[in-house]
């Protein structure tokens, strides 16, 4: 009905690291790029593009992971070692998947009452 197609779904992940790695490796900086392939890579992931940065995040890439399940891990994982604030991980969809998601949305008659709507009982 919509033209399924399978794809490797795509995923931005954002990181914070916590104060005392952020010192770390101020002090012996090192390109954490080799260790984050490794790290995808447990989890049947790839980086498409990885970046640090300076604001509410220390660093943002692009990973692919078969599925939102070994994304999620990947992300768990992260978080367990203690060297993150925050490890944020959420699937991007391509503007054609988008089309689909909003036909989808189009097509689709529920009985949904918002809250706001609703009157108090």
């Amino acid at each position: 009905m919509y033209g399924w197609r399978r794809r490797v779904p795509h995923f931005l992940v954002q990181w914070k690291f916590n104060p005392k790695s952020f010192e770390t490796m101020r002090r012996n900086p090192l390109d954490r790029y080799a260790t984050s392939v490794k790290l995808a890579e447990a989890f049947k992931g790839s980086i498409i593009s990885m970046y640090n940065r300076m604001g509410e995040y220390d660093g943002l890439g692009i990973f692919s992971f078969p599925d939102v399940i070994h994304a999620t891990a990947h992300s768990v994982h992260a978080m367990a070692t203690g060297a993150f604030l925050k490890h944020e991980c959420e699937q991007l969809l391509n503007p054609a998947d988008y089309k689909l998601a909003l036909l989808m949305s189009h097509d689709t008659t529920v009985d949904y009452l918002p809250p706001n709507k609703q009157s108090e009982v």
